[in-house]
Parts: structure tokens; C-alpha cells; sequence
């Protein structure tokens, strides 16, 4: 019994409960323990955020905005399942993902920001923007990383003819 409580409360500990992936807790454990377990391969940080997701919400209400963020979620799931990486829900409509960087050259990751929600006869399309950070430092905190990635999303959230930008220090140093 003791056990089943353990890993019960360990999974409300790493989980979003929304979605069923990883919150920001799980995202920056199991990440950590991906990159310690493969030290070979070099590995990158996608993370990004649905564009004027709020109108989402205010136009089609909560309830229809969480089912685009468990769509989402679902999406990640079946993208890189099979891969080996780690993703989750940082908060609100932030997501994030640890992938090889050879799995990011293929540019499968920018298909999950192609949302289409259908409403009637109509459909509506929303889009997202990434930030994208090679990891190049493994020492350095997850968190760290995941904020220099978020950085990079950061540089193109309001500029609809650019998806998405790479990180480099001269985003760090402008803050």
C-alpha cells in the first residue's frame, strides 16, 4: 500500500494535472536525468507558447481552451513518444521539449504549432511561436536552460513573420 501512495503523490509531484504530461517539476527532474543518461548525444530545448491564447479563451471560453491544451499535450505525446525526449507544460499555455538535435534538424517540432480549433463551420488557427536553445553546457540547470530558450520565444512572440529563433548571448545580455 505504502508503495502505490509513494508513486501516486510522485506523479501528482511531476505531472500537470491537465494535460497528463510533465509540469515544470517533471520537465526539469526527468530532463536531467536524460542528459545524464546519454552524454554522447547533443541535445536542444524547444519551448513555446500559443499566440493570443487569452482571445482563446475569451472567445470560445476555459473549457475549450483546455481542450486545445490537452490536444496539444496529446500531440507532443504521439510526435516524439518514440523518441528519446522529454516535454511538459511549463504553465498556462507554455510548453516545452527536450529533443536530439537531430530530431529537431528534421522539423517535425514545428507541426505542433499548427492548432486548428473547429467550432460549427468554421475552423480557427492559431499559431505559436518557439524559442530554441542547443544545449551546449550540460552542468548548467535545466532551469536555466528552459529560460534561455524562453528568452529566444520571447524575440518572436510578437512578430507574426517569424515563428521562431535560436538563442545566443546577446539575448541574455540585453536583459
Amino acid at each position: 500500500m505504502k508503495a502505490t501512495e509513494d508513486k501516486d503523490k510522485r506523479k501528482k509531484e511531476f505531472m500537470d494535472e491537465l494535460t497528463g504530461i510533465y509540469n515544470r517539476a517533471g520537465f526539469y527532474h526527468f530532463t536531467r536525468e536524460l542528459l545524464d543518461q546519454n552524454p554522447n548525444m547533443q541535445f536542444c530545448l524547444v519551448y513555446w507558447n500559443i499566440r493570443r491564447f487569452k482571445v482563446v479563451n475569451n472567445l470560445f471560453g476555459w473549457e475549450r481552451g483546455d481542450k486545445i491544451l490537452i490536444h496539444l499535450a496529446d500531440s507532443m505525446k504521439e510526435e516524439f513518444g518514440g523518441e528519446i525526449a522529454t516535454y511538459g507544460r511549463m504553465e498556462r499555455d507554455n510548453f516545452i521539449c527536450c529533443l536530439p538535435f537531430d530530431v529537431l534538424s528534421k522539423g517535425k517540432w514545428l507541426r505542433l504549432g499548427e492548432v486548428t480549433y473547429a467550432m460549427g463551420d468554421l475552423d480557427y488557427h492559431f499559431s505559436c511561436c518557439y524559442g530554441l536553445y542547443k544545449i551546449d553546457d550540460r552542468k548548467m540547470s535545466i532551469s536555466v536552460m528552459g529560460d534561455r530558450a524562453r528568452i529566444a520565444m520571447e524575440s518572436v512572440k510578437d512578430n507574426y513573420m517569424c515563428s521562431y529563433a535560436w538563442y545566443n548571448e546577446e539575448m541574455w545580455n540585453s536583459l
